[in-house]
């Protein structure tokens, strides 16, 4: 371990003389480890700006492991501190992830994301907001072929974190960008050097380790896809001391603590059956071809519209949207705009520094539900992803520029 702790710390030295000025600010404002500093600032103290901090700076999709080469192989199993896993086992054995699937164990479980975000909505609501460190989990089981794939499923963790450990991270991923950098979002180009790519990785590592012992695990999400694998199911947890497995999340505009969506799809034809429903959603015309081709014109612009709204972080947050819209919006507006050529701008994110275009695949394939992660082997990100990285890299641009919040 002594060769990655001597460069994460130069490079942590380095991050912190570089980004004191803007500790100063936030270290007084957000807040604190375990929630013990003062009240944070509101979200629009918290502005955009061009800068240094690149798409892949705020979400960092690992390479899958290799069958001949496991060293990037990152278990949620591993530890965060002395007796705490970063994924606690009592805690995964509550999701049907482990419940419905014999192949997906505690032990096949990998972080495939992290993803950095400095003004996630603090508990409660309203314009405060703190940093937030996420990982994203899948099962790595062997294919037919011995080379690990993944189940189309996830564990989406975030860590409540300090101001200090978020900005050590965020410099030391700065500090490590190189010529390959890349404009838009898919696997980070600091993989892209098989020997740097290992250090690379070592540094993420530790150090987003570091950052996660000394903060909270707040929220545990799941997404699972049940044995007759046409049906996905959504839900999670809030975390608290008292509450270390977790309180069931309620689904936005439902009493429901559980949210499914059935797929019946053909080469030409879909259905998303959804349940429950939110109360007032203006999607429905395009969870099924059919609606989608016999809606009135007004219906479907309306719900163009509503779908870009659910991709847009601007206007929509995971506070304020269902699991099923948020993970599905955009693979029926991309199927219109495939099969029968209807599009809206109307509501569309747009950013004036980032190429939005993922590197991916265009997700308009109706089953995927995948938000940032794999599909199998197939790195998948998702409008939503490259929009909320968009925004979260700007605010960390303006964060670096106003040491002193002005």
């Amino acid at each position: 371990m002594s060769h990655v702790a001597h460069p994460g710390g130069l490079r942590r030295t380095l991050a912190l003389a570089t980004l004191g000025g803007a500790l100063a600010w936030v270290a007084s404002g957000c807040s604190g480890v375990h929630g013990t500093a003062a009240a944070t600032p509101p979200e629009t103290e918290l502005q955009e700006a061009d800068g240094r901090v690149a798409l892949e700076d705020v979400a960092i999709l690992l390479p899958l492991p290799t069958k001949t080469s496991r060293e990037l192989a990152w278990p949620a199993a591993a530890e965060v501190a002395p007796g705490r896993a970063l994924l606690p086992r009592d805690l995964a054995a509550r999701f049907p992830l482990l419940q419905e699937d014999p192949s997906a164990t505690y032990d096949s479980l990998h972080v495939v994301a992290v993803r950095l975000d400095p003004c996630a909505p603090a508990p409660g609501g309203g314009a405060r907001c703190e940093p937030e460190l996420r990982f994203v989990i899948q099962p790595i089981v062997a294919g037919a072929d011995g080379e690990p794939t993944t189940h189309d499923a996830a564990v989406h963790l975030a860590y409540r974190i300090g101001i200090p450990p978020f900005l050590a991270l965020l410099g030391s991923l700065l500090v490590a960008q190189s010529r390959h950098a890349r404009s838009n979002l898919g696997v980070h180009s600091g993989f892209v050097a098989t020997s740097d790519g290992r250090a690379f990785g070592a540094m993420v590592r530790a150090e987003a380790h570091e950052a996660a012992a000394a903060g909270q695990l707040v929220q545990a999400t799941f997404m699972t896809l049940r044995s007759r694998g046409n049906e996905w199911q959504f839900g999670g947890v809030d975390i608290t001391r008292e509450h270390p497995l977790g309180v069931p999340i309620r689904i936005f505009q439902t009493e429901a603590t559980v949210q499914s969506i059935v797929l019946q799809e053909t080469a030409s034809a879909f259905s998303k059956s959804v349940f429950p429903l939110p109360s007032d959603t203006d999607l429905l015309p395009l969870f099924s071809d059919r609606t989608m081709r016999s809606a009135p014109a007004e219906d479907l612009a309306r719900a163009l519209r509503a779908a870009n709204r659910t991709n847009n972080p601007n206007m929509r947050t995971s506070e304020d949207t269902d699991c099923v819209s948020c993970h599905t919006a955009h693979t029926s507006a991309s199927w219109a705009a495939r099969e029968i050529g209807l599009t809206a701008d109307d509501d569309r994110y747009v950013s004036p520094t980032f190429d939005l275009s993922p590197l991916s695949p265009a997700p308009s394939d109706v089953g995927v539900l995948r938000a940032f992660g794999y599909q199998g082997r197939l790195p998948v990100v998702s409008p939503r992803t490259v929009h909320e990285a968009a925004k979260a890299a700007r605010q960390c641009n303006w964060l670096l520029q106003h040491p002193q919040g002005s």
